[in-house]
């Protein structure tokens, strides 16, 4: 046993929720496939199944509304707040009650789904870098999900390149970057904890035999524990890295790099990048005016993917907190060595420090999202 006693109670209160219980499963070495272990990405990259999936989901979310009803609202609130309210009990009892140590394992979960990289708690330039996609590796205890080892050195694993310009991108900010640590196969964080792509079982024509049955209908175990695990964890270490800047006085701007393939299904994409946002055009607008003013470069607006998503990473960091952000996506054949992701680095430093100044950027600014209905509830 490993206890937990030099953390700060809030911190030891955090890890316990995202880890209480079956929250982790013995052994959690790392598994790498091949390369450098890491990269990211912003819509599944390419998946016109998955596409299609999550349009349809967020197209029905108005006619589940409509038929559920009040009712069927309040109930299911009620419900959910039942349930946090009696975990919460249990995680103070062990936490501030008992003092009980916690097993190392459960900790351990949490520290391993994210990479925190150039984290100084002392400095904040006012800027967070984010990769959902950084990494082609999986826990130890789940193989290789059934697939061939090769397909993880697939985009479908990971987001080719985005890792290393996310470091690259972190230090020339002086900013801290939150890093995936696991494969997207595994389970995306570039998504709602309701999305039905949150656990992929086809992408990019290759069937992941591991996660056939794992939904929250069928093996509901297992996706509890991959939700607790390893996407919570991601998602609390940005809430937390956001936390502190604002503690010292900033707004940070979220800075997400993903990377997209060359050609899609025998087509050319002739982007070089892609800026996608939602509403918020505080730094889309000012990349986008930067990279069309560099001669040669094709530059998609909302280009290969969209950045109206409701629930993805940056609805929940960004457009929720009225924070700055932008989803950055680059041609992956263009960062695939380190003079590429040295370059585009660089190139969005640039364009975003010159930024950085701006009134604008200093504010909590609420643009709310496309994928906003009248029945919704929007920030005050």
């Amino acid at each position: 046993m490993a206890r937990l006693d030099h953390l700060d109670p809030l911190c030891r209160l955090r890890m316990a929720v995202a880890c209480q219980g079956d929250a982790f499963k013995p052994g959690a070495a790392v598994m790498s496939f091949g390369g450098s272990g890491h990269a990211a990405s912003g819509f599944a990259d390419g998946d016109d199944d998955e596409a299609t999936l999550r349009a349809r989901w967020q197209m029905g979310g108005q006619d589940r509304r409509r038929q559920g009803g009040a009712r069927g609202l309040c109930i299911q609130g009620f419900q959910q707040v039942g349930a946090l309210l009696l975990r919460l009990v249990h995680v103070f009892w062990h936490v501030f009650w008992y003092n009980a140590p916690f097993d190392a394992r459960h900790a351990k979960a949490a520290f391993l789904s994210f990479e925190l990289y150039n984290s100084d708690p002392e400095s904040d330039s006012g800027f967070l870098v984010i990769c959902d996609h950084a990494s082609n590796a999986l826990p130890e205890g789940y193989g290789t999900l059934g697939l061939a080892p090769s397909e993880f050195s697939r985009h479908i694993a990971y987001d080719i390149g985005a890792a290393e310009v996310s470091r690259r991108l972190a230090e020339a900010l002086n900013c801290p970057a939150v890093l995936a640590r696991y494969s997207r196969l595994l389970i995306d964080l570039n998504r709602g904890a309701d999305d039905p792509t949150l656990v992929m079982k086809l992408s990019d024509g290759a069937i992941i035999p591991a996660n056939r049955e794992v939904d929250a209908f069928a093996d509901k175990a297992e996706f509890a524990h991959r939700l607790a695990a390893f996407h919570e964890p991601y998602h609390l270490a940005v809430a937390e890295a956001l936390t502190r800047a604002r503690a010292l006085g900033a707004v940070p701007a979220i800075l997400s790099i993903h990377s997209f393939t060359p050609s899609w299904r025998g087509v050319a994409r002739p982007w070089h990048t892609g800026i996608l946002w939602d509403r918020d055009d505080r730094l889309p607008a000012v990349m986008l005016a930067g990279l069309r003013a560099e001669a040669g470069l094709v530059v998609g607006d909302n280009e290969p993917y969209t950045g109206a998503l409701k629930g993805d990473c940056l609805f929940r960091h960004g457009t929720q907190n009225g924070l700055p952000h932008v989803l950055v996506e680059i041609r992956q054949d263009l960062i695939a060595d380190a003079a590429g992701q040295a370059e585009w680095a660089a190139r969005i430093a640039r364009l975003v420090g010159a930024a950085a100044g701006a009134p604008h950027m200093s504010e909590i600014k609420f643009y709310g999202s496309q994928t906003d209905t009248p029945d919704c509830d929007r920030p005050d």
